[in-house]
């Protein structure tokens, strides 16, 4: 079966590379050369038995050169042979140099995206000392600072600071004032919670105290029961010697059930 062509197809016009490299151009010669002196002494050769003296010395010259010409091949082959070595290794130095550059401009690529996330978290950085709240977060730029003119006037060794190192030390001075009422808040939630404590435990004392004046009252009425009681009757003895008897039984948790009960 004969193969498909496309008679269509417009043909292909295959041009020679044009050749400029010395060495290339070297060994075409060369072999352009060895290929005329082989075929003639091919046909030399051939008429061995008819050549003349001249021809048998063309002959000889023919096969010297011929040898010379190999040599010259040999060298070229090998002279080619250290370049394209020399090329391959110029070739991987400057592949390695390449990849060098590559993994430096990934490492570039890198740090430049690392040098904008730490920008972008700069712009958006809450100051450390001022968070000492849960909720509290906030930006350098929004905070309400004093001025400059009274920030100099408060702290005049700082006169002549600019830009980037002025603001830091606004903002350290910020912060100082803001942990000095920090720290005077807690102190005074702490005086607060102990004068809550406080106030706790004297209620505590005056509901005690209260129940302690009703026991007495009612020891009181007691004791003026029995005194009637003395008065009326004289077998019971003297109202002091019944006063410490009563006395007494209540010391020892007695009631005025008990005192009626006597």
């Amino acid at each position: 079966m004969a193969p498909l062509t496309n008679s269509s197809a417009a043909p292909i016009n295959l041009d020679l590379p044009v050749l400029t490299d010395p060495s290339i151009l070297r060994v075409r010669d060369t072999l352009s050369q060895i290929s005329t002196l082989a075929a003639r002494i091919i046909s030399l050769r051939n008429r061995v038995p008819e050549l003349s003296e001249e021809e048998h010395a063309e002959l000889e010259t023919d096969q010297k050169k011929l040898r010379n010409l190999k040599i010259m091949l040999r060298g070229f082959n090998r002279e080619m042979y250290l370049q394209n070595r020399a090329a391959k290794q110029a070739t991987s130095d400057a592949k390695a140099e390449v990849d060098n550059l590559s993994l430096s401009l990934q490492n570039l690529k890198y740090e430049q995206g690392h040098l904008r996330s730490e920008i972008q978290d700069c712009r958006s950085y809450a100051y450390p000392a001022l968070k000492y709240r849960a909720n509290f977060s906030t930006l350098y730029t929004d905070l309400d600072l004093i001025s400059e003119d009274e920030f100099f006037a408060l702290h005049p060794e700082f006169q002549g600071l600019e830009g980037h190192e002025l603001m830091l030390k606004r903002l350290e001075d910020e912060a100082e004032q803001r942990v000095e009422l920090e720290t005077r808040r807690k102190d005074l939630v702490n005086r607060r919670t102990a004068t809550q404590a406080d106030s706790k435990k004297r209620k505590n004392d005056l509901d005690n105290l209260t129940e302690t004046l009703k026991k007495f009252i009612e020891v009181l009425f007691d004791v003026m029961y029995l005194a009637d009681d003395i008065e009326c009757n004289p077998y019971l003895g003297s109202v002091s010697e019944v006063l410490r008897n009563l006395l007494t039984k209540e010391s020892h948790g007695r009631g005025r059930g008990s005192l009626v009960k006597t």
